[in-house]
């Protein structure tokens, strides 16, 4: 008989794709309502040592709210074809899903049921509600959010406890699940009306209240954990109500749900997420001084990173990343293979982090993708953080100006107030991106997945530094405070690398969630078709939305012959 490990479980909800924003004039302004939850061994636990023949689960689901109100996507306006980075104060949960512990007298049973495991699987997911403001209050919203997850808990503990092995062999089956979506959404429709004021409930029947734009649930069992590393998750929404007049709607519902009901659509979105998990160490190395000093992947890979930014500055090129692959000497002394662009094939510059799209510093991931969206935005194939950020003086100063003179103009110094700056959505089918002259498999900067429509804005040279100009960087002259933290990124030009959608079987079955792992296979990929090397984007897509075969494939990235050169980079000196 054996137990399970427990996991260091993230689950990440990365973006939202607004395909039509469903708004009638004007643009959406969604806001997202997120509930994290679990059942594991922190709170429950299978049978009664007092009882031994109680074969039952009992305990209580644990739930992590997060901030429901408007605004908190950090757009206040959003068109169609826009993506909108969803902030991991909102999306992002990290805690450790733990097995169900089974008493002692239950231990045979559960094993000979669960594949020789004497603990049973624990639980996680998140529940997301995509809203439009409209003519809520936040006051209102938030007494809504607190009845969704007030009753959403109670009704999960109601149908969880008390089950037998048999009810949990099967589940949480789709009859639970519209039992608590019942509940939950009678919650929040009481609760709302009861947040109001007389006005407010004329208003809200006048105008209508904030709209839902789409729902979903997803959860991740333990054992699917293990196997897969990374689970890649997605929804999309497609309300499809029409836009009528009150006099084709039955009087009734008009007089009792209120015009500013009927005149509206939900538009079509589509919600992006991953959940990854990693083992816990079962028993952590004690030394001589105590517990090490340890660090995560992530770290480990920013640092890496680092030292390969500041060897490329030594060495005279404008950038450099690890593959992550690393050979001996017979003295001892490890290189670790380092890929150093050229000057013809890549160029470095100092870009804000609020036109990054503000992701976690110390999420190697995030930086990653940001990079590149913002790469791809600005007409390059790809980017890379160097993982150097600080702050601008200059930055500092002007933000510090322009605010004090704001006070008393509106504007800001030496300008007029920024006007908007618009580009057209560059739209691409699911069918372009599979097909193409070589058999869809490559891919230049303007033709990538659904997940980056972007609008391409060709980059401007003047007295040798790039000037950058894109939509968040205009919107950021508006609070000039977010744009004095600059991250150095290395840029890969145009015509000097090709990005793939690389089926994971290609590449070696990598673990999604595994750095070293998804730059080594992406590299050795690249060597085997005659490219230089290659790295992942970490943008990744089931096709079995788009095509059949239901392959997952990963956005990669392939370095020709003339953008880089790849050496040996020494990373541990042994003593001799």
């Amino acid at each position: 008989m054996k137990s399970r490990t427990s996991l260091q479980l993230n689950i990440q909800l990365n973006h939202i794709h607004c395909f039509d924003e469903g708004d009638g004039p004007g643009n959406a302004e969604p806001y997202l309502w997120t509930l994290f939850y679990k059942i594991d061994g922190d709170t429950f636990r299978f049978g009664n040592d007092n009882d031994p023949d109680e074969q039952l689960l009992w305990g209580a689901v644990t739930i992590e709210k997060r901030n429901p109100l408007h605004g908190n996507l950090n757009r206040n306006s959003v068109d169609e074809g826009d993506i909108v980075a969803i902030p991991p104060a909102v999306g992002k949960w990290e805690t450790v899903l733990r097995p169900i512990p089974v008493t002692d007298n239950n231990k045979s049973m559960v094993a000979a049921l669960s594949h020789d495991f004497t603990d049973l699987p624990g639980i996680a997911g998140v529940v997301v509600i995509l809203m439009e403001e409209d003519n809520l209050s936040n006051d209102a919203v938030q007494a809504g959010y607190d009845a969704f997850c007030a009753t959403f808990q109670a009704k999960m503990n109601q149908l969880i406890n008390g089950r037998d092995l048999v009810r949990l062999a099967a589940g949480i089956t789709d009859e639970m699940e519209n039992d608590v979506e019942a509940a939950v959404r009678e919650a929040v429709e009481s609760a709302i009306p009861d947040s109001m004021n007389f006005f407010e409930k004329v208003w809200n029947w006048l105008a209508g209240p904030d709209q839902t734009l789409g729902s979903a649930s997803f959860r991740f069992g333990h054992d699917d954990l293990v196997r897969h590393g990374q689970i890649l998750f997605r929804e999309r929404w497609k309300e499809g109500v029409s836009v009528t007049t009150p006099l084709d709607v039955n009087v009734k519902e008009f007089i009792i749900r209120g015009p500013g009901r009927v005149i509206e659509s939900g538009g079509e979105w589509e919600i992006f997420g991953q959940a990854s998990a990693t083992p816990l160490p079962v028993e952590q190395f004690i030394g001589e001084f105590g517990p090490p000093v340890t660090f995560t992947q992530s770290e480990l890979a920013i640092q890496s990173f680092r030292h390969r930014s500041e060897t490329a500055r030594r060495e005279g090129y404008p950038g450099a990343y690890p593959t992550f692959k690393t050979v001996r000497d017979k003295y001892g002394n490890e290189f670790g293979t380092t890929v150093f662009f050229t000057h013809e094939g890549a160029e470095r510059s100092n870009i804000s982090w609020y036109a990054l799209g503000m992701p976690d510093l110390e999420d190697f991931i995030a930086r990653m993708k940001s990079a590149h969206t913002y790469a791809v935005q600005n007409g390059y194939v790809s980017g890379l953080p160097a993982f150097y950020e600080a702050p601008s003086i200059l930055g500092i100063l002007k933000a510090f100006e322009n605010t004090s003179l704001q006070r008393w103009t509106g504007n800001t110094v030496g300008q007029s107030k920024p006007k908007p700056v618009h580009q057209p959505p560059v739209r691409h089918s699911s069918l372009a991106l599979a097909g193409s002259a070589n058999g869809g498999r490559h891919q230049t900067a303007a033709h990538l997945s659904d997940e980056l429509v972007v609008s391409p804005v060709k980059p401007q040279q003047g007295n040798g530094l790039l000037k950058h100009q894109t939509l968040t960087e205009e919107i950021g002259k508006i609070n000039p405070v977010l744009n004095s933290i600059e991250c150095s990124t290395v840029f890969i030009k145009p015509d000097f690398a090709d990005v793939e959608y690389v089926k994971l079987a290609d590449l070696g079955n990598p673990k999604l969630g595994d750095i070293p792992s998804r730059f080594i296979a992406a590299h050795d990929y690249a060597v085997r078709r005659g490219y230089v090397s290659g790295f992942p984007t970490f943008f990744d897509r089931n096709m079995s939305f788009e095509m059949s075969g239901f392959d997952l494939r990963c956005g990669t990235v392939l370095l020709k012959q003339q953008a880089a050169v790849v050496k040996d980079v020494l990373t541990f000196k042994a003593l001799t």
